[in-house]
């Protein structure tokens, strides 16, 4: 089965699961590091906090559906965790949900801009490009000259200091 099938297939399992739980999907990836292969299933709770017993339930849910549908032929861990406050943007859906706020940007350097990570707010997503607001303007930025762009929620993270 193809990588991007198996994704698939993973994410209707984990949406049923997340949705039981008052969570949604944010992605699923699945990975080869090294020899190692990934099962990654990133959990989001709209409008609140995850916690650690989020992430157990949805693995739990997970397991017996896995093991039962054996959609990967080799051995993985399943690793079900938060997207955390710099989530990766990866799907439309995430664009969208971005529009507005913060984000930053691996951009590769071409002849005409210099590459590295720059910060922004997201203006406007199409299949097709990308509109960042910078304090010096707006940019257009193509798919083929971004290595990643990600949350950039720290600022917006309500930390709570604790006394000792």
């Amino acid at each position: 089965m193809k990588k991007t099938e198996i994704e698939a297939a993973v994410r209707r399992m984990a949406d049923e699961a997340a949705e039981k739980a008052g969570l949604s999907i944010w992605d699923v990836r699945f990975e080869k590091e090294g020899r190692d292969h990934f099962l990654r299933v990133y959990v989001d709770r709209p409008g609140g906090r995850m916690s650690i017993d989020d992430c157990v339930n949805v693995s739990e849910a997970l397991d017996g559906p896995l093991d039962e549908a054996d959609l990967i032929d080799v051995p993985y861990s399943l690793q079900v965790s938060s997207p955390g406050l710099e989530r990766r943007l990866t799907r439309p859906e995430h664009y969208e949900w971005a529009i507005g706020r913060k984000v930053m940007l691996k951009v590769r350097g071409t002849a005409d801009r210099q590459g590295g990570i720059c910060y922004g707010v997201l203006k406007e997503y199409t299949k097709d490009s990308l509109t960042v607001s910078f304090d010096t303007g707006d940019e257009v930025f193509l798919p083929n000259e971004t290595v990643w762009v990600k949350a950039d929620d720290f600022d917006d993270f309500d930390v709570k200091e604790t006394e000792e």
